[in-house]
């Protein structure tokens, strides 16, 4: 029983007031009008098994069982909420923007350790990168994407091997 609640008037039941001072079971909820069901009703006159909820909309591209958002499509055929940023097609995530482009407050960058052995262990930053549902139908985005981790590969390599304390001509010989 909730705190300041009031019970049911029906004598001996102490569930919770629905409506008009009866809990569900004893009348405070309307009942489905569909012949010899004493369900309490979902939506309208009707109970959840009589049709009484909203159907979900699907995704109306061929195949595809995924619940619809705007525009009857599923979020990977191009249902979601498109990025703020001009040109950016990516999928709005919070205040109409992107990840990449502000739409999730920043997390924790995720590290991995690669063992080199002894002291000389190097830690490998994983970039948070954008999500990909969907890039492989958008060439312009796939190549960026390659680029970026092209980029982003290099640049920890170049990072690893300046902080090494290991002597490279030394060793080719």
């Amino acid at each position: 029983m909730h705190k300041n609640k009031l019970k049911c008037s029906i004598d001996g039941c102490t569930n919770q007031v629905y409506a008009r001072y009866l809990c569900v079971r004893h009348g405070g909820k309307k009942q489905c009008q569909a012949p010899g069901c004493d369900v309490a009703v979902s939506r309208g006159s009707l109970c959840v098994d009589h049709g009484g909820a909203l159907a979900k909309r699907y995704c109306t591209e061929p195949g595809c069982d995924r619940q619809a958002h705007a525009r009857y499509k599923c979020v990977r055929h191009g249902g979601g909420r498109r990025c703020k940023v001009d040109g950016c097609l990516l999928r709005a995530r919070s205040s109409g923007h992107c990840k990449t482009h502000g739409g999730d407050s920043p997390k924790a960058t995720p590290t991995r350790k690669a063992s080199g052995g002894g002291d000389d262990d190097i830690f490998l930053d994983l970039p948070d990168l954008m999500d990909l549902s969907g890039f492989e139908d958008n060439p312009t985005l796939a190549s960026t994407l390659d680029d970026a981790i092209d980029e982003s590969i290099w640049s920890a390599l170049c990072d690893s091997l300046a902080s090494s304390s290991v002597n490279w001509s030394a060793t080719m010989l």
